[in-house]
């Protein structure tokens, strides 16, 4: 019998562990429980019907993108006031750094919650969370509004849980509660998220509430960052 040839050993440095693999990290928004303390059908009068509409953001280097996005329909269980338990997962996304080096950038959950009517703003406004350029919002809170776009958010800081920042929007350059048709809006909040760390599941209490107070709810979000 022949001697065999001997298999070639490649010649090279040995891989690192880890080397070129981008660091991922991951968000995940969900919907624990939802209370109404107030609930009104608006224009027609029928059912009342809840839509949340999630936008999950990632700013980085001056940049906001969107990453994942949900609606949510409300079956109200009667009349208010109720308390429906949910445990929904609502958004789950995985963004990556272009290093192996923390990065500074920063998630952004804005919710939006709409008595719906004929549907058609709902759809739009939905359609509308894929264009991050075109949004600003500022807090509710100030006295005078200075709209800031979601790609600044970054240089705010996070949020502090459990209460998310209640803001006003403007999509292009249109307030956005004035240009609805059929649908009223009930009201806007966001959470800015770092990405950088894990500070745990959180909880966030989004509660919201109509200008004339007919429509008062409240949605518990739990929005978990992690990876690496």
């Amino acid at each position: 019998m022949g001697r065999g040839r001997r298999p070639r050993q490649r010649r090279g440095r040995k891989k690192r562990s880890g080397q070129g693999v981008p660091r991922g990290r991951q968000i995940e928004v969900s919907i624990d429980e939802l209370e109404a303390a107030r609930a009104h059908d608006g224009t027609f009068r029928g059912d009342v019907e809840l839509r949340l509409l999630v936008g999950v953001y990632h700013v980085r280097a001056g940049r906001a993108a969107l990453i994942g996005r949900a609606v949510w329909p409300v079956d109200a269980p009667g009349a208010a006031p109720f308390r429906i338990d949910v445990d929904h997962g609502l958004v789950s996304a995985r963004v990556f750094a272009a290093s192996s080096q923390p990065t500074e950038g920063m998630f952004v959950v804005l919710v939006l919650a709409l008595e719906e009517d004929s549907g058609r703003d709902v759809q739009s406004l939905y359609a509308q969370l894929e264009q991050p350029a075109d949004w600003c919002v500022w807090d509710l809170g100030r006295s005078l509004p200075e709209p800031r776009s979601l790609a600044e958010l970054a240089g705010l800081g996070p949020s502090e849980p459990p209460v998310p920042e209640r803001v006003q929007l403007l999509f292009g350059a249109d307030h956005v509660p004035a240009r609805l048709e059929s649908d009223e809006l009930i009201g806007a909040l966001l959470v800015r998220v770092p990405e950088s760390r894990d500070p745990g599941p959180s909880d966030w209490r989004f509660h919201f509430q109509a200008p004339d107070g007919r429509n008062d709810w409240t949605a518990v979000l739990r929005i978990v960052v992690a990876g690496g």
